[in-house]
């Protein structure tokens, strides 16, 4: 799957994410990704639950939170939702396509 198509994908996740975190103080992006990492990991875990043959995925469960700090503090160096919704984009659709290398 080439990776421009797994950017796009992510892309608008990414831009809800950078807009919702624009100009917000360290504490209120601090509970975002606390409240971001929380769905993520709640709905992978839901998804293991509902599908068994995705049990892989619960070792990867503590890596989200991880992914997802260190593009929330991208994002907050930057505080500019389209530059951050982009880079964080394309480093989300590399992550994907390099840690689930499915061509």
């Amino acid at each position: 799957m080439p990776l421009s198509l797994v950017a796009a994908a992510a892309l608008p996740w990414s831009l809800a994410s950078a807009l919702a975190q624009y100009r917000l103080r360290p504490a209120a992006r601090a509970g975002w990704w606390l409240y971001q990492s929380a769905v993520i990991v709640g709905g992978l875990g839901l998804t293991i639950l509902l599908a068994p043959q995705l049990a892989f995925v619960f070792l990867l469960l503590p890596v989200f939170p991880v992914i997802l700090g260190v593009l929330a503090a991208a994002g907050m160096a930057v505080d500019r939702p389209w530059a951050v919704a982009l880079g964080n984009a394309l480093f989300f659709g590399w992550l994907l396509v390099a840690v689930f290398p499915l061509a």
